[in-house]
């Protein structure tokens, strides 16, 4: 429909803009009409032809919106309405602001609805707010009777008045301490139950720009590729770059409870975790790095409409420096090269690349130059709870926004043997196959009784590209899974491993 509408407001006919591209009229009338699939160079000289971007045609940021309102269906407010998650796809086509508008609307009642939960919850079983409540009410009790007493009696002698007047202003001002408290322990909830959380702003900001930023691949191309060329060193040159063009101290932090490393930038020391794992010691260097040398361009890209409060401007510039230390430590041609030569090889590019499972998935999703792309990826990383914290999904691969994934998927199933890499092939419910690449992480406790992280760190892409990976090999051996997105969505009736019963109108 995009295609169509472009090429209709600038006059250009079927025959024309065919002909310009190098394909049949007829085969032109399909894709226009939603029965061919059209991608890689074809795309691009559409698109060229139409003097507009890839991005205009292929709708990156509304495929998110298609995926999060084809979820409207498992919400029980929506219950007995006849939602057929394929028309989704129409409305976001149609009416986009509508769309994003109903989404808002669907975000702000859920965390409204989650705040009223919570802060029930709260009223109920928060021994501090039941004890502050009778508090509230015995003091309200007090300065009332004291009041009706001055009230009615009138011939209250003028000593015994000022000192009923004078325990009013002191219940007064206690009452006024106590209700102060209340409110301050009533607001202090989770900043994610708050309507149009900083997450969900930024991911809706990545997509947008699909997980692809080439200022900030341009700004890291020099130091990076002094980075590769220079010598294996790359810790000392980083530590090199920070303590002599910048003035930054390393220091150390022996803690064994928080792993995340800290920057002063008053006092302009960095602080890294002892016993960090080298790969993220050289990962926070480069981050830091980054943002001192191209904090320009961060903010830049951080001052996006759709990033509307400071936090998520915040969170924002964070996950653009990680992006910037990805880009300096993963060189974009390097990357991308080594990837296509080791068929996307995840444990020879850790090798090659002296970088993380995570680090070198995260780079693969970024790898869209235009005619340079690699494989499209989708990336998922959970923990053993289920618990989503990353997510970025592709056409026809909804990532839910709220809730888990199929159970049956690798990045569940990995976590019985951390460490190996599974490879999955699956069928969704509308046919469409996908290869799931999945890894469980397990970082050590840096001290004894200190807890470990674990997690599962996913990629997959379309079954057509599972060739171009050493992965599709694997799968291709095994049978195909049946499997769906979550179970809500998922008509498959008879799953050994269904959670809840399917939502979807009819069932």
């Amino acid at each position: 429909m995009r295609l169509r509408q472009r090429r209709r407001a600038l006059g250009v006919t079927q025959a024309g803009l065919a002909s310009r591209v190098g394909i049949s009229a007829s085969y032109l009338n399909l894709i226009e009409h939603g029965k061919r699939e059209v991608g890689g160079s074809l795309l691009r000289r559409l698109a060229e032809a139409l003097g507009t971007e890839v991005g205009a045609l292929t709708g990156r940021e509304e495929v998110v919106l298609v995926e999060e309102l084809a979820e409207f269906v498992t919400d029980p407010v929506f219950g007995g309405l006849a939602l057929e998650p394929a028309d989704a796809q129409e409305i976001v086509a149609r009416q986009p602001d509508w769309a994003r508008a109903m989404i808002r609307l669907r975000r702000h009642y859920s965390a409204a609805a989650r705040l009223a939960e919570t802060l029930s919850q709260r009223l109920a079983h928060d021994a501090t707010l039941v004890q502050a409540s009778h508090e509230l009410l015995t003091r309200l009790t007090t300065v009332r009777s004291f009041a009706e007493i001055l009230r009615e009696h009138e011939d209250v002698e003028p000593e015994r008045r000022t000192r009923f007047i004078q325990q009013i202003a002191e219940e007064g001002a206690r009452l006024g301490d106590v209700a102060k408290s209340v409110f301050e322990r009533l607001s202090d909830f989770d900043e994610s139950l708050r309507p149009s959380t900083p997450a969900e702003e930024v991911d809706d900001f990545l997509v947008g720009h699909a997980h692809h930023f080439p200022a900030l691949e341009h700004a890291a191309e020099p130091f990076g590729e002094r980075l590769r060329t220079t010598g294996s060193d790359y810790e000392g040159m980083l530590i090199e770059r920070l303590v002599g063009r910048h003035g930054v101290r390393i220091g150390t932090i022996d803690d064994a409870a928080p792993w995340r490393p800290t920057f002063d930038p008053v006092a302009r020391e960095l602080r890294l975790p002892i016993g960090l794992a080298a790969e993220s010691r050289r990962f926070e260097l480069a981050r830091l790095v980054f943002a001192l040398e191209h904090g320009d361009v961060i903010s830049a890209f951080a001052e996006d409409a759709r990033l509307t409060t400071a936090a998520a401007r915040e969170r924002a510039r964070e996950v653009l420096s990680n992006y910037g230390a990805g880009a300096l430590l993963l060189p974009y041609e390097h990357f991308r090269s080594a990837a296509e030569a080791g068929r996307y090889d995840i444990e020879r590019l850790c090798a090659l690349f002296d970088a993380s499972t995570e680090q070198v998935c995260h780079r693969l999703v970024t790898l869209r130059r235009p005619g340079a792309e690699g494989v499209p990826f989708a990336f998922l990383r959970v923990d053993p709870a289920g618990n989503i914290s990353k997510r970025f999904g592709l056409p026809g691969l909804r990532l839910p926004r709220f809730g888990g994934v199929c159970p049956l998927w690798a990045v569940y199933r990995s976590f019985q043997s951390p460490g190996t890499i599974l490879a999955q092939r699956v069928c969704l419910p509308d046919g469409r196959e996908f290869l799931l690449v999945a890894r469980a992480v397990l970082k050590p406790p840096r001290a004894f009784g200190a807890v470990s992280q674990t997690f599962s760190i996913m990629i997959a892409c379309d079954a057509m590209d599972a060739s171009s990976t050493v992965y599709g090999d694997a799968a291709a051996a095994t049978p195909t899974l049946e499997s769906g997105i979550n179970c809500h969505l998922c008509p498959r009736e008879h799953c050994a491993q269904r959670a809840f019963p399917q939502v979807l109108p009819g069932s």
